[in-house]
Parts: C-alpha cells; structure tokens; sequence
C-alpha cells in the first residue's frame, strides 16, 4: 500500500504540491523547507527502487516544470504584493515625486524625534510652588491596625467594640481624646485597620501632640478592662505639630507666631508690646519715609526716652535750609 502511494510521487503532483504551497501565501523559507523534504525522500524512494523516477531530477523536462510551478508573485519591502496590489504599488513608485513625499515624511518624522528629545531632557518644567495658595492644615488622623482573639487565641471576625483613648502617660492619667465605642470588623484571621479621628471617633484635638512630650493610645474591646500595656505612639504623629513652631500657631496674640498678612502688615494683638534689641543699634528704615504715630483721634503721645543723661541728639544730613520743623510745639 505505502509502494504504490510512492509511486504516485510524479513531477506533475510535485508541481501541485508546490502551487498548492503557493497558494497558502507561506514564507518563501517554508516553502523551500518542505520542498527540501521532499527532495530528500524522493532520493531515498528512488535508490530504494521504490520510485521510477525521480521528479527531482535534472532532466530539461523538469527544470521546465520547476520555472511553470514559481508563483507570479512578488515581494516588496517584507510584503507579497499579488495582482492589483502590485500593479499600484509599481505606478506609485514611478511617481515623479514620490522621493520628494519620502523626504518629505523624513524631515517630519526627525523633527518629533527631535521636539521630543528636547522636551524631555533640555526644556525647563515649571516648578510648583511649595506652599499652597490658601493656607489649608493637615488633618488630624491615626493609622491603627490589630488582631482581635478570644481567650483561646482564636480569631474573631465578627463586627465588635472597640474604643481608644489618647493619654500623656502610660498608666493612669485622663484620656487627652476619646474615640467612643467604633464598630470594628476583621477579616477571618481577626485582623483589622482603622483610622482614629476618621473612621473612628472624632478629630483628633489640636493640642494633644503639641502640648505633649509623649503620647499613649488605650484599647478597650467591648466591655472589658483596657488592654495593657498601652501603646506609644512613635514620634512619626508629632508631624502634626507642624501646625505650629515649637508648639506656638501663627497669629496675632499673646504667645503667638507673628506674621505678614496679604497687606504687608505685622499685626501684635496684645497690651503694650515691646519690639526689644537685646544688643547693637536697633534701625527701622523706610525707603520712602517713615512713620511714627498713633491711633487717628486716640489723642495719644509718642514719646522718646532716651536713658542715662537725658540726652537726645538728632543727626540731620541737611547743612543750611529748615531741618527740623515742629509743627504746634
């Protein structure tokens, strides 16, 4: 059986095959791959004595089945161009200014590669302001996250009470800030996450770390005594005291932060303030003038006391002319 299917191998079914082939638009490597193949059986059928004759021989005869079987195809730029589609890609090229469309996309194409590059390595970004426009504070917010078990060390997931409470010491003392009871409910291995003065309870105060040199969290589950030992905080929450400098806000009171406001002023809010120099000469200087006075209609005195002997000097730069000009004295 598998003779007499050898002994239909003729030049004219190797031409099918190979047309065949060609009609499956593969690779010309796959092509000649398996045309490869078949050569090589087609040698051992016929020193076998199972092939009469060789359809891959070199008889005139074949070498003119071989040049019938090419496909009338051709390649162009890794792509087979068949019929219509070469025919058009032919008169495109013979276009008088198809170099010119070629450059043409050259030119564009390097100048985005060059755009690009520019704007990516040499272009100076604008840098944003640091500082917000409106002042705006940072919430007051911790992260908490723990494991809830039973006497047993068994996991708990169900939705229980849990409160916390914000303390200055590690035992004893009153709570600086009290979530109340939260509804806490952890996964199946009892594990849960909250965030304290959001999720639970409410914001946290502003003093609590600024007044505080340390701070201690209490947890309380459900109804039973607090857990000890209590947990203290690490310093990463004192980031909340960048409110304030050394503890003190900006403002315009006592034990206050001065600061320039929108108009340029410096504004102290408190009864008989002094703007002392502890040492050296003390200057206030205006590129335009200067201003001493008091309260329009405040009827009040400005007064100049220098100490020691009593004495005031003035030190005029103007040599002739009115230099000093005391108006109601």
């Amino acid at each position: 059986m598998q003779t007499d299917l050898i002994k239909k191998i003729t030049p004219k079914s190797v031409a099918d095959y190979q047309r065949h082939l060609a009609k499956m638009e593969l690779s010309q490597s796959t092509i000649k791959r398996r045309m490869s193949s078949l050569r090589k059986f087609c040698q051992w059928a016929a020193r076998e004595n199972l092939l009469a004759i060789n359809p891959f021989g070199k008889s005139q005869g074949q070498a003119k089945m071989r040049r019938w079987v090419t496909p009338p195809t051709r390649r162009t730029g890794g792509r087979r161009l068949v019929g219509g589609v070469a025919n058009l890609y032919k008169a495109y090229t013979s276009l008088s200014i198809t170099k010119y469309f070629h450059y043409a996309i050259f030119v564009i194409v390097c100048a985005a590669l060059g755009f690009g590059a520019y704007d990516q390595f040499f272009r100076q970004v604008p840098t944003p302001q640091a500082f917000p426009t409106a002042l705006t504070r940072p919430k007051r917010y911790l992260s908490f996250q723990g494991r809830l078990t039973d006497s047993s060390s068994n996991p708990i997931s169900v939705a229980t009470d849990v409160t916390f409470k914000l303390y200055s010491v590690g035992t004893g003392g009153t709570a600086l800030w009290n979530s109340g009871a939260c509804s806490i409910t952890p996964d199946g291995d009892g594990i849960f996450s909250t965030i304290l003065g959001l999720d639970c309870g409410s914001e946290i105060d502003s003093n609590v770390f600024s007044e505080n040199a340390e701070i201690w969290l209490g947890v309380t589950v459900a109804a039973d005594a607090e857990a000890t030992p209590r947990i203290q905080i690490a310093t990463v929450g004192y980031a909340l005291n960048a409110e304030t400098l050394q503890g003190y806000p900006a403002g315009t009171g006592i034990n206050t932060i001065p600061y320039i406001d929108n108009s340029g002023n410096i504004t102290i809010a408190a009864s008989s303030p002094t703007i002392q120099s502890t040492s050296g000469t003390f200057a206030i200087e205006g590129s335009a003038g200067l201003t001493l006075q008091t309260a329009s209609a405040s009827d009040a005195n400005i007064t100049l006391a220098p100490d020691g002997a009593g004495v005031l000097n003035l030190t005029l730069s103007s040599p002739t002319g009115k230099a000093i000009n005391a108006t109601d004295a």
